[in-house]
């Protein structure tokens, strides 16, 4: 055993002491050990899926076309939710995660939106859809009716 081990604990503050350890009130000499990406993903999955997205969901009813990646024809859905970054069609079967798809959106303001999206998350009625960049009208075009839904009074 080192000397260390075999001091008492008044002992303990003056080795440290000599030997330069940089200790806070507890005592306990703190390590920063960079945390592996594993368990970073569980701490970020753990969070609830409010506090994860960057934009808030609206709950909305909306009539859209959706295009799957090697998929021939296009098929006729609805959109449940929808956001700046993403939006929930339902859609069965759902297509695998990582699919690339074409969505429009006809939203009630006449606006018809093309979006280009990947599939990130599924339910057996549908699939959670990651938008990829929107172009400045379509950016503009979605938050004003965003902002409208989130204004409007609840009956």
């Amino acid at each position: 055993m080192s000397d260390a081990t075999n001091r008492a604990p008044d002992d303990e503050s003056a080795a440290n002491e000599e030997e330069g350890v940089d200790k806070t009130e507890s005592g306990v000499q703190p390590v920063a050990v960079p945390m592996p990406r594993r368990r970073r993903s569980q701490i970020f999955a753990a969070e609830p899926k409010e506090r994860r997205r960057r934009h808030s969901r609206v709950d909305v009813q909306l009539p859209v076309e959706v295009l799957i990646d090697g998929v021939d024809d296009v098929q006729k859905s609805r959109c449940v939710n929808l956001s700046l970054g993403g939006m929930f069609i339902l859609v069965s079967p759902a297509p695998p995660h990582g699919t690339k798809l074409r969505v429009w959106l006809n939203l009630p303001t006449g606006d018809r939106l093309m979006v280009t999206g990947t599939t990130r998350w599924s339910t057996p009625d549908g699939v959670g859809i990651q938008h990829e960049l929107l172009g400045a009208r379509d950016t503009f075009v979605l938050t004003q009716y965003l902002a409208s839904l989130k204004t409007e009074p609840e009956d």
